[in-house]
């Protein structure tokens, strides 16, 4: 997460600075993306999306917030299809390495 996150500021002035960051996860990962985001002096507000509830963790000067909002909330509705199209990318980029390792060689080419 940390590494791709190192990347992705790396991009600024190509992509432009995100409005909101959204992870799939919950404190340990929010913690790691923000240490990467402190590390660099960026502030970005960032939330995760714990998956065993769906709740979103957030920040706060006390320690990490759990909200729970109804599974039929437009805005969690939202957030499950960001994070399933998420998966859906990193499933099927995944897929095309594992094809192309059992590849013979001359069709790596």
């Amino acid at each position: 997460m940390q590494e791709v996150l190192s990347r992705r500021l790396n991009h600024f002035a190509d992509w432009g600075t995100p409005d909101l960051i959204v992870i799939d996860g919950g404190k340990g990962q929010l913690g790691a993306v923000l240490e990467v985001l402190n590390q660099a002096d960026i502030s970005i507000p960032v939330i995760g999306l714990a998956k065993r509830l769906e709740q979103i963790v957030v920040k706060t000067d006390s320690g990490f917030e759990l909200i729970t909002l109804s599974r039929s909330n437009p805005g969690i509705s939202v957030l499950r299809r960001i994070r399933d199209e998420a998966h859906r990318f990193g499933v099927a980029y995944h897929t095309k390495l594992r094809k192309k390792a059992f590849l013979p060689y001359s069709a790596k080419r």
